[in-house]
């Protein structure tokens, strides 16, 4: 077996065993086995270069692992080395985000794979607290004037995305309960680069207070349930998810490849 083929096999097992662990992690059942595992197996650049290898797109590979990994980063618990672990997915991070080019007007359009970088962040945002002082650079005003500095330039590329997709939406181009592909697209699309947005104001000035839901993840609705007691009705509030939508392309503005989310 060729290394980048055990290598994907490594990673159908991990991703295959995390799906089904994920519906039973919370506050007190926490992922810090599968996000250590991750971190030292899958996210250093000499291994990361072999994610997907061997199939025809190794991209959606990739995402297959980062939306699962985020995700596990939602609950994860102290991290042993927290600093190198958090290190590693920066590095990967650096792969997605472009420096900005000597000449941003006559600039064209940089094909950036959204999906990617929103997982990415999440992580990051998510980890960074166990080690704040890692993406401060104290130390490295190199570091921190790159980082901050590809930080505005997805920013200024993830503006005008959002922009568009919210007029759409304003002006009924968009329904509030999709239906058609379209429709779905664009809806995903939003809610990814407006996450990107919310991250990057907080990794711009190292902090970790904001709250987002990853843009695949369902939004918890409530059901009301009447239960009649007799002489006493009750109206019991339950919760339940929405369903996952199959993965949908879209591409960034008008110009760059598509992606799936």
């Amino acid at each position: 077996i060729e290394p980048e083929a055990a290598h994907d096999e490594v990673i159908d097992i991990f991703l295959t065993c995390a799906t089904q662990a994920m519906p039973f992690f919370s506050a007190q059942i926490e992922t810090t086995p599968f996000v250590k595992f991750a971190c030292e197996k899958f996210f250093p650049l000499s291994a990361w270069k072999f994610i997907g290898a061997t199939e025809g797109d190794p991209a959606q590979t990739q995402l297959r692992l980062l939306k699962v990994f985020a995700e596990l980063c939602g609950h994860c618990g102290a991290l042993e080395k927290a600093k190198e672990k958090i290190e590693t997915i920066y590095n990967v991070l650096l792969e997605f985000l472009p420096p900005p080019p000597a000449d941003l007007e006559n600039m064209e359009t940089p094909s950036i794979l959204f999906s990617h970088v929103e997982c990415l962040l999440y992580s990051i945002h998510a980890l960074g607290k166990q080690c704040p002082e890692f993406l401060a650079f104290a130390a490295e005003d190199d570091k921190l004037k790159d980082f901050r500095n590809r930080l505005q330039f997805l920013s200024r590329n993830t503006q005008g995305y959002v922009k568009k997709l919210q007029d759409e939406i304003k002006a009924g181009k968009v329904s509030k309960d999709p239906k058609t592909d379209e429709e779905k697209l664009k809806v995903i699309g939003l809610m990814t680069t407006s996450n990107i947005q919310t991250l990057i104001r907080d990794l711009y000035q190292s902090s970790y207070k904001a709250v987002v839901r990853l843009s695949w993840v369902p939004a918890k609705t409530k059901n009301v349930i009447k239960v009649d007691n007799g002489s006493e009705k009750k109206e019991i509030e339950t919760v339940a998810g929405t369903k996952r939508h199959a993965p949908i392309t879209f591409s960034n503005g008008d110009k760059g490849d598509g992606e799936k989310t």
